[in-house]
């Protein structure tokens, strides 16, 4: 009995002593350490997921010797997003991996995101050395559609008359996708839109021109793939009901005007129609309203207004000269032939 408790006696101190041994800490790495990358370094992947492969390092003293046991740390420079851990220990082959780096939520093509890519280093304190990881973030899946008009939805135009369709498709959160085919589809009116089958450009946008047709309520259709389309609505106004003055471009114009051709309607109720032609195949078209007072008149479209002088055959406004865009110029608008007063 007495034998067995030295034995244990023996073997507790035995175990306390193992215990309490000092551990053995790698020395810190030389200035002249570097962190290198062991994986690539320009990658691409999708907003809110997780690069493949995902990133590595080595951090090798002066000699090219790995070192075990450097703290290396982790950090989004740009881009967003997340990484884990945000600090490893290298191993016995000088070697530390992320586990996961999960790219920002804005698509690297997006006009906001300056086309500025996801940036990770990897870095340890003291070293002027670093690794760096860049990846391109691409959109997610295209989610919905947006569609406007160069108005309001619901508002009116003269029929006959051009009306642009803004549209882009986006992922689910808010990324707009580039080059997605987008199809127009023209449901009630008899109008026309062109181009009927396109995609969007590099920024996900993308414009069409709907010509409106009948009088009354002409609707469109804005499809993309399976996913939901979009309608818009305008109603057309009877081109019949006003009377049209054609533009005549003061001297000088249209060699250094962007203005091509315009002309204004005139209806018994005071209302105005505008439409402007611009050189290179722009368009704007305007609704307003007018008051003629004796030979004078004004004209107000959203809130813009101008004052000229007006009869039977001319309407006649004082703007801008097309040249210098100082000097004020006449620009007449001759009634049409045949127009009913």
């Amino acid at each position: 009995m007495r034998f067995r408790l030295t034995v244990l006696s023996v073997l507790m101190v035995a175990c306390s002593d193992a215990g309490t041994a000092p551990v053995q800490t790698p020395p810190p790495p030389s200035p002249k350490s570097v962190v290198q990358a062991t994986s690539e370094t320009s990658l691409s992947g999708t907003v809110l997921t997780a690069v493949d492969p995902t990133p590595s390092v080595v951090v090798k003293d002066e000699n090219g010797k790995p070192l075990p046991g450097v703290s290396v740390k982790f950090f989004i420079a740009s881009g967003g997003g997340s990484v884990s851990p945000l600090e490893a220990v290298t191993d016995a082959d000088g070697t530390v991996r992320v586990s996961k780096w999960v790219l920002g939520p804005v698509a690297t093509s997006q006009p906001a995101s300056g086309r500025t890519p996801n940036v990770l280093w990897a870095y340890t304190i003291g070293l002027e050395s670093r690794a760096v990881f860049t990846a391109t973030a691409q959109p997610g899946p295209p989610a919905r559609i947006l569609a406007s008009t160069q108005v309001p939805p619901g508002d009116t135009l003269v029929g006959g008359w051009p009306v642009a369709i803004y549209a882009r498709v986006s992922d689910a959160i808010g990324n707009f996708i580039p080059h997605s085919p987008v199809s127009f589809t023209v449901r009630t009116g008899a109008g026309s839109v062109t181009p009927v089958n396109t995609e969007t450009d590099e920024f996900g946008r993308l414009t069409a021109q709907w010509i409106l047709g009948t009088p009354g309520l002409n609707t469109m259709q804005v499809a993309a793939g399976d996913l939901s389309p979009v309608s818009l609505g305008m109603f057309a106004l009877d081109p019949a009901r006003f009377t049209w003055y054609d533009l005549e471009l003061p001297a000088g114009c249209p060699g250094s005007s962007p203005i091509l051709a315009g002309m204004i309607g005139l209806a018994p109720d005071g209302r105005l129609a505008v439409n402007t032609d611009y050189q290179g195949g722009g368009h704007s078209s305007a609704l307003g309203q007018y008051t003629v007072n004796g030979s004078s008149i004004s004209l107000d479209t959203y809130g813009f207004v101008e004052l000229g002088s007006f009869d039977s055959s001319h309407l006649v406004l004082d703007r801008s000269s097309c040249d210098d865009g100082v000097n004020i110029d006449v620009w007449t608008y001759h009634k049409r032939a045949g127009s009913a007063p």
